[in-house]
């Protein structure tokens, strides 16, 4: 029994010695050693020394092969393709040029077999854990979870499973297989338009925004009360800017466009308009321009139904450290912030998909996207205050920028090193590193916009909302407008109203009083919710929206500058989805009711010059003899059209001429004259039946079976207030009435 008790206080004392000894140790190491590093530290260090982390470091797959072997750009690497069963297709084919990736846990959903039968376009599908492992559908290529560890990528050993960031995998099997454009998409996005509205031309005439900070999309094709996931909640209720540029840009490196339907929303934004069980049913304006971010601005955009041309393919990165509902919207901020160094943008197109959304749980999309309720705005500063070296090289400034968020915590270190491994892989399969921007790409003369899309009805939870809010909205301006006349209006009239939608009425101003546009929109604004106007003050204009009461869009032209040919030159460049143009000028009163018996795919106009000798409709006659035409025309007698319709299908001809006639002196109402003689066969026009006004007493001769009538000399009506003649002759027929007493 002594010697147990001497035995347990020997232990005992011997272990209180080793703590003391540890102990001194330890203070004498605190002041010599240097001080331990953190993860990041060591980390950026590695990477400062690492050009090629295949050589660096040693791993082994599952087969037994080597996971870092040196490769050379063309080496061969096969892997399954199990689309066409047994046929592996190898890296580096060079075999299409357009891809689409998508990555589902489903067997062959109806919209990812719809994407197989476009033409042109191969479907790369990327399985994971849940993916059946039968998976199977023709002209699609499957990429099981075998077939991914078999590209023998240093990316793929390092993507996690059951992680939607396994779409990794089949961005660079597309890359290594000739990809020079990526579409991206989920397994329940329905394209409508079969990827026909995404530009491709090195070069766009568009729309640049010209606010601050933060864009956001779903305002910018029609509903202001939505936001998109991963938008910054301290901006939601601002009043965001209306001002854009309009001019020639290079052309966006990510193209996104919206999503009908069950669209992508946060998880606040749904709890707070949805009822329990049935899915949103959003509309955007699917006539609105695209919407370029200009560098200097974010907007969220996530991984569905969008489009990366080939020198934003770095950008196609999905992190593994953070969230689901967060690795794409961080993916998209990161990217922004580095296309800025290489002159690329981001845009947003009208919307050409519908989402029919897969089963989720808005609550535990609430806790997931933690991270974008309270650390969008940080990460935004972040991304504005950081700069990457001049003399780094664009795959150095990824890094560096890469690292720097993960020391910020916005992902772990572990995405920064992925992306090492990420860049090596692209350099391997031969993608070509951007080059860093040293100057603007940018048309030097640009044009001031306010635009204004048409707002569609909103998504409400438990609404009774008829989706007519425009409607009345104009009725009650037009009866404080004629106060003493009583429209008999019923639910009818409204229901059966014709609306021009597929046509941009553009009407050009010469006076930008606030009952000038007021009276203009009660003429126009019930029948064409896509109205552009177009004048020389865009100051006197600014102030009008908040008095009217309403949107609307102006075009700024220049002093000095002809109204007709540049006002409809800058509408038809804004890239509105339309079937055409309609040009009217203030003075002349179109009958709003005559349209739509005319054709769409033809010419519409009033009187016309004579027509310029011995030239017909050749338009590359005209590019050789321009000057010579101009000159013919310059000076002719001639009635002037104030009133001119063009078919899209004659755009870019009627256009091409527009921007040459902008350059010359030619009086400014034979311009459109000269462009339908030498664009249009005579067969192709209608001649529109109007009156000639001589004096304003003479609009007793009005008839409504007249397109139209000029001159209405509305500047006279506005300072006069006399009205009586548009209230009791001209609206009551707007509203598919007779005159009302």
């Amino acid at each position: 029994m002594n010697g147990k008790r001497i035995f347990i206080a020997v232990v005992m004392a011997t272990s209180v010695y080793v703590l003391y000894v540890n102990w001194l140790v330890s203070q004498n190491a605190s002041a010599t050693d240097p001080p331990r590093q953190s993860p990041v530290d060591h980390f950026r260090k590695y990477m400062e020394r690492s050009e090629h982390p295949g050589r660096e470091l040693s791993s082994t797959t599952t087969s037994g092969s080597s996971l870092w072997e040196e490769r050379k750009p063309g080496n061969t690497v096969k892997g399954a393709a199990r689309g066409e069963r047994g046929s592996g297709v190898p890296l580096n084919q060079r075999s299409q040029d357009r891809w689409i990736i998508v990555t589902t846990i489903f067997p062959p959903t109806e919209d990812i077999k719809y994407l197989s039968t476009l033409p042109g376009w191969t479907v790369v599908v990327v399985g994971d854990r849940k993916t059946p492992r039968d998976w199977y559908y023709p002209k699609c290529v499957y990429l099981s979870l075998e077939d991914q560890q078999s590209l023998h990528l240093t990316t793929v050993h390092f993507l996690p499973e059951s992680s939607y960031a396994r779409k990794n995998a089949g961005y660079l099997y597309a890359i290594a297989n000739g990809a020079k454009v990526i579409y991206e998409t989920d397994d329940d996005n329905r394209l409508t338009d079969s990827l026909k509205s995404f530009i491709l031309n090195p070069v766009i005439k568009g729309l640049m925004y010209n606010g601050d900070e933060v864009f956001n999309p779903y305002r910018h094709f029609g509903q202001p009360s939505l936001w998109p996931r991963g938008y910054p909640l301290s901006f939601v209720g601002k009043n965001e800017s209306i001002l854009y540029l309009l001019g020639e840009w290079k052309t966006p490196s990510i193209q996104q466009g919206t999503v009908d339907g069950d669209p992508d929303l946060d998880a606040i934004s749904r709890l707070m308009r949805k009822k329990t069980v049935p899915i949103l049913n959003v509309t955007f304006d699917g006539r609105a321009p695209p919407g370029v971010v200009p560098e200097g601005v974010f907007s969220p955009f996530n991984s569905q139904n969008t489009l990366f041309l080939y020198d934003a393919f770095w950008a196609l990165f999905i992190p593994t450290s953070t969230r689901f509902r967060v690795c794409d919207i961080w993916r998209g901020y990161w990217a922004q912030r580095l296309l800025w160094e290489t002159g690329g943008s981001l845009a947003f197109f009208p919307p050409n998909a519908v989402q029919k959304r897969n089963s989720h749980s808005d609550f535990e999309d609430a806790v997931d996207e933690k991270d974008l309720y309270y650390k969008t705005d940080a990460l935004i500063s972040f991304l504005k205050q950081w700069k990457c070296g001049r003399h780094l090289s664009f795959f150095q400034c990824v890094n560096d920028l890469s690292v720097s968020m993960a020391e910020e915590g916005f992902w772990k270190v572990s995405d920064a090193d992925l992306i090492k491994r990420w860049i090596y892989d692209l350099k391997q399969i031969g993608y070509k590193e951007p080059s860093r921007a040293t100057t603007t790409s940018i048309r030097l003369k640009k044009t001031k916009v306010h635009f204004c899309p048409h707002e569609q009805t909103p998504p409400l939870k438990l609404s009774t909302n008829t989706g007519r809010a425009f409607e009345y909205s104009y009725l009650n301006r037009m009866m404080k407008f004629c106060p003493n006349v009583k429209f008999n209006v019923s639910f009818h009239t409204i229901h059966n109203s014709k609306v021009y939608s597929n046509i941009l009425l553009i009407i050009s101003i010469s006076n930008t009083t606030l009952h000038h546009v007021q009276v203009l929109d009660l003429l126009y604004g019930w029948h064409f919710p896509n109205t552009v106007y177009c004048g020389q003050d865009m100051l006197a204009f600014e102030s009008l929206p908040s008095q009217l009461g309403f949107p609307v869009t102006f075009i700024e032209v220049e002093t000095g500058e002809c109204c007709r040919r540049h006002c409809m030159a800058r509408a038809m460049e804004m890239g509105y989805t339309v079937d055409g143009y309609l040009y009217v000028q203030d003075d002349t009163l179109l009958n709003v009711w005559s349209v739509g018996s005319l054709p769409v795919d033809k010419v519409w106009h009033g009187p016309l010059s004579p027509a310029p000798p011995d030239h017909g409709p050749h338009t590359s006659e005209f590019r050789s003899t321009g000057s010579q035409v101009i000159s013919e025309t310059n000076g002719a007698d001639q009635h002037q059209t104030n009133i001119v319709y063009i078919p899209y299908v004659l755009k870019n001809n009627v256009l091409d001429l527009l921007v040459q006639f902008e350059q010359s002196t030619l009086f400014d109402g034979s311009v459109f004259s000269s462009v339908i003689y030498w664009t249009i066969n005579e067969a192709d026009r209608v001649l529109l039946k109007g009156r000639h006004l001589d004096a304003p007493s003479t609009i007793g001769l009005f008839h409504q079976g007249y397109s139209f009538m000029y001159p209405l000399r509305l500047r006279e009506m506005v300072e006069e207030k006399k009205y009586e003649f548009l209230c009791r002759r001209v609206l009551p027929r707007i509203l598919n009435k007779e005159q009302i007493n």
